[in-house]
């Protein structure tokens, strides 16, 4: 409950911008609440009130998106390693459900897990949009482990636009499913910005801005494509067309307050 007050005092820095420093500071209070009630609540119980636990970092996980696009609009060139930070704790997340997988499948959020069945066998036609990278990958002399890594985190953007679509659609928090899904080793690839993982990352940043509406995204998807364009060498540019162009886009987020 603690954590969820915070992240409610997050959207209210937003909805009143002359209480945006009251509001801050009072989601960080809440907030520090929450982890040292987390820690107390869980010490010695790992697989206790396992529902709860997900949700509690998920929470922590939507928390660090909204702070880190907040701080991108006036730190853009600190965009990057922030999101590395971001990646790290969404780690926990996965951690949490993977370790009690079978209880998460079978509580009142099974539905959502549901839709990961078979997740490593999804290989549905991927948009347009990200054919060239897969293509760039093929010719690539990179060896045939690491195209499999970036191959899948495309995959899985691929994934995350069905459910978008889908018309049981998991709604705007979709987009916030991919850093979950994409393997440990892609987030290693991407610490050392390497141009194939920047270039997916791009592509993720399109769904970023296509619902920058919510107010927990933001600017963050211009903010990153635009830091990815500075960071790439020129001749990575042309796989960058799509996101670059996205920017133009007028949006078709919905509107979440």
């Amino acid at each position: 409950m603690d954590q969820l007050l915070a992240v409610s005092a997050q959207h209210l820095s937003t909805v009143h911008p002359t209480l945006r420093d009251h509001y801050r500071c009072l989601g960080t209070v809440l907030q520090t609440r929450a982890l040292d009630g987390f820690k107390t609540a869980t010490a010695g119980s790992p697989r206790r009130n396992i529902v709860a636990r997900f949700l509690f970092s998920s929470l922590i996980a939507l928390s660090t998106m909204a702070a880190m696009a907040m701080s991108s609009r006036h730190e853009i060139d600190q965009l990057l390693p922030r999101f590395f930070e971001f990646l790290r704790i969404t780690q926990g997340v996965r951690i949490v459900a993977g370790s009690a997988w079978a209880e998460l499948y079978q509580s009142e959020l099974g539905w959502i897990f549901n839709s990961f069945e078979n997740l490593d066998e999804y290989n549905e036609p991927l948009p347009a949009s990200l054919l060239g990278i897969i293509r760039m990958l093929e010719r690539s002399n990179l060896d045939a482990a690491t195209k499999d890594i970036y191959s899948k985190a495309a995959q899985f953007l691929g994934f995350v636009k069905k459910q978008l679509n889908s018309p049981t659609s998991w709604g705007v928090h979709a987009v916030m499913a991919w850093p979950n899904l994409v393997d440990s080793m892609y987030l290693q690839l991407l610490a050392g910005s390497r141009p194939e993982a920047l270039l997916v990352l791009a592509h993720y940043a399109v769904l970023l801005h296509q619902h920058r509406r919510f107010w927990v995204f933001m600017d963050l998807g211009e903010n990153f494509i635009m830091s990815i364009s500075r960071t790439v060498e020129e001749r990575w540019l042309t796989y960058l067309v799509e996101p670059l162009g996205a920017l133009s886009d007028r949006p078709n987020g919905q509107v979440v307050q």
